[in-house]
């Protein structure tokens, strides 16, 4: 099941109010093309009718793919987010399905595309931890904003955002990720299992320093 709602918003350019949708739950089984729609942001553009400018969105939802039993979360970091989590945890547990946490939405651009690949969150994480080393050893004046691993136009990669507004993409290797996934495979059978995890850099960068 899908859920939406509508909020009042006040265009940042000509200063005037109009409604716009924002969704609490999105289903994939009841809308088409949204996978493509949240990795490319068109779900969360809104445009004014005013004036015609366009702003993106950004708040949390509940992202649930029923095909591949799959269950995305995003709780932004806020004042109660780990009460919110626990009682999450506590009371939408669905041992059936691989469920996710995460902080906003790139992440969540990031576990679709996965999705639509057919890859494993987890070992992504573990070889974008990997290449960023790699980066920063060849290009140490490439200050890193951001990486990540999106699925765009029937290709998926790792795209790379300095800080000075230079990007670098690279395609995925599948011998790398191969590789990661084998030195990996005992650490990523312990944590199966378990509900609404936050598979992300952070976590990737704990579990190499513990290889």
């Amino acid at each position: 099941m899908s859920l939406s709602g509508k909020i009042n918003i006040t265009c940042s350019k000509c200063r005037k109010d109009y409604e716009a949708t924002v969704y609490q739950t999105v289903d994939t089984a009841l809308h088409e093309n949204v996978a493509k729609d949240i990795i490319t942001w068109e779900l969360f553009r809104q445009t004014c009718p005013h004036c015609g400018n366009t702003v993106t969105l950004n708040y949390p939802l509940l992202y649930h793919d029923l095909q591949r039993k799959a269950v995305v979360w995003v709780a932004p970091v806020e004042p109660g987010r780990e009460a919110k989590l626990a009682e999450m945890r506590k009371n939408m547990a669905l041992p059936d399905h691989t469920t996710r946490l995460v902080a906003g939405l790139d992440q969540l651009r990031e576990k679709v595309s996965a999705l639509e690949t057919g890859r494993d969150d987890r070992v992504l994480e573990l070889l974008k931890w990997s290449l960023v080393q790699n980066l920063q050893k060849q290009m140490p004046d490439f200050k890193l904003r951001e990486v990540l691993y999106l699925y765009l136009d029937g290709e998926e990669g790792f795209h790379f955002y300095s800080t000075d507004g230079r990007y670098l993409h690279s395609p995925l290797v599948q011998e790398q990720y191969d590789f990661v996934k084998t030195k990996f495979a005992k650490q990523l059978k312990i944590l199966e299992g378990k509900p609404y995890p936050e598979v992300n850099y952070l976590w990737a960068s704990t579990l190499w320093a513990n290889a």
